[in-house]
């Protein structure tokens, strides 16, 4: 497994991350999806796009090993150090594409790809990488973001790139199909549950303004985020900014 060196990180980074992280699903909405769909207690996990560690932080605290991986350094490493902070000895982070695991075959019992595979260019061979570390019997679970939801609806109005929705069958569906010939799929429910819930305005255009420049290198001008702030006040609820995402889960099992 390719050894993470530590690096410094940017704290006005990671902060801005947390901005969404710390808002989504925080009723554990999506804890009490892996529990309907897979067994994780005593379980080898790998996380791949783990960000800075929210779920595998989670999930340490009763599989036998969880580990994560992410493209983005910075949070690779801000999970580093919260684990050996934190003593949690079950507990490792990466940097490290979906497409290359560096792991030996049949390492885990259960792999999560928690709203992520929508943004890898080679689904198939991604996903034939998880089959192969994956242990006979063991589970995938895809968290599925489709398109059209409130975060595109805004987006689209800044990047050219968010134009086309997202396509659950083209994203999810086939590459799953072709990897491991089926899939069950939940689809999310239309409530607060996996929303975004943002305490005001003004930090909710703080993580726009976050996601547009990291994400698509886009740099706002000022009018564009008064026209952003516009926008957001038809997602209010009360003084928080509530916005609801449309997907699926997606669980396929490795056959014996």
């Amino acid at each position: 497994m390719k050894k993470t060196v530590a690096r410094k990180t940017s704290s006005d980074y990671l902060q801005s991350m947390r901005l969404w992280t710390n808002f989504f699903a925080a009723g554990g909405a999506e804890f009490a999806a892996i529990a309907r769909h897979a067994k994780y207690r005593d379980q080898d996990i790998l996380d791949i796009g783990c960000g800075n560690g929210r779920m595998a932080i989670k999930l340490a605290e009763e599989a036998r090993s969880v580990t994560g991986v992410d493209l983005d350094a910075k949070l690779v490493d801000f999970a580093v150090d919260y684990a050996k902070s934190n003593s949690v000895p079950n507990l490792h982070f990466a940097e490290m594409s979906a497409t290359a695991l560096e792991f030996a075959d049949q390492s885990f019992d259960l792999v999560l790809m928690p709203w992520m595979l929508h943004m890898v260019k080679d689904k198939d061979q991604a996903l034939r990488e998880v089959r192969r570390v994956l242990r006979p019997g063991g589970q995938l679970m895809v968290f599925g973001i489709w398109g059209d939801c409130d975060y595109d609806r805004i987006a689209r109005h800044f990047v050219a790139r968010r134009d086309q929705e997202i396509n659950p069958v083209v994203c999810y569906e086939e590459p799953l199909r072709s990897v491991f010939g089926s899939f069950e799929q939940e689809v999310l429910p239309q409530d607060k549950s996996f929303s975004f819930v943002f305490p005001d305005c003004g930090v909710t255009v703080e993580a726009f303004n976050f996601a547009f420049k990291n994400w698509y290198d886009k740099q706002m001008s000022e009018k564009e985020l008064n026209h952003l702030r516009h926008l957001l006040h038809n997602y209010g609820l009360g003084t928080h900014i509530e916005l609801k995402t449309k997907g699926a889960i997606y669980v396929c099992r490795k056959d014996s």
